[in-house]
């Protein structure tokens, strides 16, 4: 076909000649004349692909960028996307005008041309976590891990990992089989919400793991919660249910006994930055008997936290089947909290094996190490609260174009655009008005004032023309001067209808940009990776711990403040007051005079009458 097309072309053969090749002579003249929308691609019926092969190129990559970022389009914004794409670049398509979208039988075949796209149900993302695991973040953690290593000289067997998880009485039903058509399908549960009791859990890279201990919400710990647990483990109590510091320091004597660290042959223990970590008796212990502990990022847990990865989602489910199980053959009887640790029990031993701690240590590059197991598309969804600096020299060491205030302020910071759009373009389109792409040399700072003002820039041929030759083109008589265009210009721009030509094609990124938040700065200093046992931390928290001064009296019962202003003195000892008091001060109620608590015979309670007013 393509043969015969460049013969005819080029005057090699009539069209009546190439058909006798085995091509149609219609199939020839529709080709030669440009009435085929799609070369190559059969469309039997009357229905038509409604944008060109070049558009739902872009339209699919754009999907797949917003999705990366965690911002993916819904199937009502992707036809909404469609029908404005359409519309701006002139193209005839039998698209609903009142709703302004695409027809659902659009989306139907568009999801059909591209396989590797689906509607898929996504899982909720806080922004923290978005923002939170970025390039910079996660470079500290892994320079401090690679120094470690290299100083300690850690081998595999002494890297752990720890953390909790809650469990409760009330599980958490799987799938059922139900009849087809019930509005509403239920399954028996112990109660409608159970009180959280926290597991803590740890494992090493070669698949040890250390016996969990459990807490319980109560005040006094009693023995019989322990009943069928895992064997070494123990609980405590705690009116909240979740781990305090000084848990945390029974955990790490419990750790000890088992991982057998030592001031020869340390173990490196990596945890979250949760508040009953960072405390100075904790640390003191660690410290003295070789444990090394790391912190990981905030809000990195879903990436770096390995027994979020690969060990407490089958931990769970396993867990959630064991009482199932259990409330399906007991009928009528609710799960206690003594049974928790038995069902814990039969979980814990089908989950805790040691291909799930390989597999979590190596998903997240830290034995074996592997700086590099994290890609563009995982840092991708931080891109959002990115800050442009161009000609930043320590970024550009480093291959970025964005400045990094993560060290500084706590903002999250990571590559804010890709080659497809610009900031500038970025910045005209937060104004709502469509920016178009140069193919001729442009001055960057003529480009950034006139969008500052929220002027679209419409696309320049390389040789400047005027507004007469424009119009005698058939363009409108629009074309962008050195100075900023004029509402009204804007207005009629979009009544042009564009064609398909490459200086006047408005592409998906015109209409829909990369999410791109402004500089939002925090008061709260975003804390970050850390050596917790190392001396500089040590040095933060002891600062940050202040002893009460030995000249400030700690009252013990709450004495009634001096009101009045001026100088006073003890109606006894005749001692002016000193403010702040180094002694208790009392009021006599019949004078209202005041003298040192210590100076009068106060006998501690009711109403205190001095000796002047008892003898009248």
């Amino acid at each position: 076909m393509k043969k015969a097309i460049d013969d005819i072309k080029n005057k090699k053969l009539s069209i009546r000649q190439a058909a006798e090749h085995g091509v149609p002579k219609s199939t020839l003249e529709r080709h030669w004349k440009g009435r085929v929308v799609h070369p190559g691609k059969v469309n039997l019926g009357k229905y038509k692909q409604a944008l060109n092969s070049d558009l739902e190129e872009e339209l699919v990559e754009h999907v797949k960028k917003m999705q990366e970022m965690f911002f993916g389009l819904t199937g009502e914004t992707l036809r909404a996307l469609a029908f404005q794409l359409a519309n701006a670049n002139g193209i005839p398509v039998p698209f609903n005008i009142n709703n302004q979208k695409a027809g659902k039988d659009w989306l139907s075949c568009f999801l059909k041309r591209h396989p590797d796209l689906s509607l898929r149900q996504p899982e909720p993302t806080s922004l923290s976590r978005a923002t939170g695991f970025n390039r910079t973040q996660v470079g500290r953690f892994f320079d401090l891990l690679k120094g470690i290593y290299e100083k300690e000289a850690i081998t595999v067997e002494n890297v752990y990992n720890v953390d909790e998880t809650g469990i409760t009485c009330v599980q958490k039903p799987g799938k059922i089989i139900a009849k087809k058509g019930m509005k509403q399908v239920g399954r028996i549960t112990s109660a409608e919400r159970g009180k959280t009791i926290t597991a803590v859990c740890a494992m090493s890279a070669i698949g040890n793991y250390v016996p969990p201990i459990f807490i319980f919400p109560r005040k006094r710990m009693a023995m019989g919660l322990l009943q069928d647990a895992p064997s070494g483990s123990r609980g405590f109590a705690s009116p909240s249910g979740w781990i305090d510091s000084e848990i945390f320091l029974d955990w790490l004597k419990h750790f000890k006994k088992y991982a057998n660290p030592s001031i020869d042959k340390k173990v490196l223990l990596i945890l979250d930055n949760h508040a009953s970590h960072l405390n100075l008796p904790a640390i003191e212990f660690a410290r003295q008997n070789g444990i090394i502990m790391l912190s990981i990022p905030p809000h990195t847990s879903h990436r770096l936290q390995l027994l979020d990865r690969t060990f407490f989602g089958p931990l769970k489910t396993y867990y959630n089947q064991a009482i199932d199980h259990w409330m399906v053959t007991n009928y009528g009887k609710r799960v206690q909290s003594s049974q928790v640790c038995g069902f814990f029990c039969t979980a814990y031993s089908k989950a805790a094996t040691v291909q799930k701690a390989v597999n979590g240590f190596k998903s997240a590059g830290i034995m074996p190490f592997n700086p590099d197991i994290f890609d563009e598309t995982d840092f991708a969804p931080s891109m959002v609260t990115e800050i442009h600096a161009v000609g930043s020299p320590e970024l550009e060491a480093h291959g970025a174009t964005t400045s990094s205030l993560a060290e500084v302020e706590g903002v999250t910071s990571i590559q804010l655009c890709n080659n497809t759009i610009t900031s500038s373009q970025t910045a005209a389109e937060r104004e709502g008005v469509a920016g178009m792409q140069r193919s001729g040399d442009y001055a960057p700072s003529d480009q950034v004032s006139a969008e500052r003002e929220g002027v679209a820039s419409m696309q320049r041929s390389g040789d400047s023309t005027t507004s007469d030759q424009a119009a005698a083109e058939g363009l409108g008589g629009i074309l962008l001067s050195d100075g900023p265009t004029t509402s009204a210009q804007i207005a009629v721009q979009s009544e042009v209808q564009l064609t398909d030509g490459p200086s006047t094609r408005v592409h998906v990124m015109d209409i829909s940009p990369l999410p791109d938040a402004k500089l939002t700065t925090r008061k709260r200093k975003a804390m970050k990776s850390q050596v917790l046992t190392s001396s500089p931390f040590k040095k933060i928290l002891l600062s940050k711990s202040k002893v009460p001064s030995s000249n400030k009296r700690i009252h013990k019962r709450n004495k009634k403040q001096l009101q009045f202003p001026g100088s006073y003195e003890c109606l006894i000892c005749s001692e002016l007051y000193i403010h702040p008091p180094k002694e208790d001060w009392i009021q006599c109620s019949l004078c209202k005079k005041w003298c040192h608590e210590n100076c009068s015979a106060y006998p501690g309670h009711g109403n205190f009458v001095c000796d002047f007013c008892a003898k009248k």
